[in-house]
């Protein structure tokens, strides 16, 4: 009897042993196991959904102001004065370049017209050669130094988003009047300037890299 009751107590033993061995996980913890149909596999997430996040617009301009500031795409070097009437209505033909009269017999004229800016009037300069455009500026007076270097480094945001990231000219160490910044396009260069001894912004299209 006493036999029978020991083999009693070792089966209820093993009984209890295997139970707690089915609900552990191989790692020796209590844990149930995880659903592995509810893991996320790598190959199956759709990149194609994940967008980058958005660039943060560093400029602020009016659409009429951000038409003047894109003259550059509009006009192509060599183009004749004719064809700058059609584009600006209020060009106001030409003239001897700087008013000499030597340049004018080399043929060198000028041609201006004004346009709206930031505002307030913006002066714009056409060069040409033997009636073909070389140069081009757009000038707009900003008195308040703080405003010309904001308004300067917008206006520079604004070509870095569209030619790439800007380079700037060599100049005199001493030189503290004005700061340059130039983009080389398939139409030319791309010139910004803030010139504080004239207190104005000035960009533009060139034929060739200022000096």
């Amino acid at each position: 009897m006493k036999w029978y009751s020991y083999f009693l107590a070792l089966s209820s033993i093993a009984v209890i042993s295997l139970s707690s061995c089915e609900n552990e996980t191989g790692d020796g913890t209590n844990n149930p196991p995880i659903d592995s149909s509810l893991l996320v596999k790598p190959d199956t997430i759709n990149k194609d959904s994940i967008k980058p996040a958005a660039t943060m617009k560093q400029w602020n301009f009016s659409a009429a102001d951000e038409k003047v500031i894109l003259m550059p795409e509009k006009l192509s070097m060599g183009a004749s004065y004719k064809t700058i009437e059609k584009i600006l209505p209020d060009f106001k033909g030409v003239r001897a370049e700087n008013r000499s009269a030597e340049l004018a017999d080399k043929g060198f004229v000028e041609g201006m017209s004004e346009t709206n800016l930031f505002g307030q009037k913006a002066k714009c300069v056409f060069h040409f050669k033997n009636d073909s455009l070389y140069s081009y500026d757009v000038s707009v007076p900003i008195m308040d130094m703080k405003e010309a270097e904001k308004k300067y480094n917008e206006i520079k945001a604004f070509y870095n988003s569209k030619y790439g990231e800007a380079q700037t000219p060599k100049v005199e160490e001493d030189n503290y009047t004005s700061t340059t910044s130039f983009w080389k396009t398939p139409k030319g260069y791309v010139v910004l300037t803030n010139d504080l001894s004239n207190a104005e912004i000035q960009f533009g299209i060139h034929n060739t890299l200022p000096k």
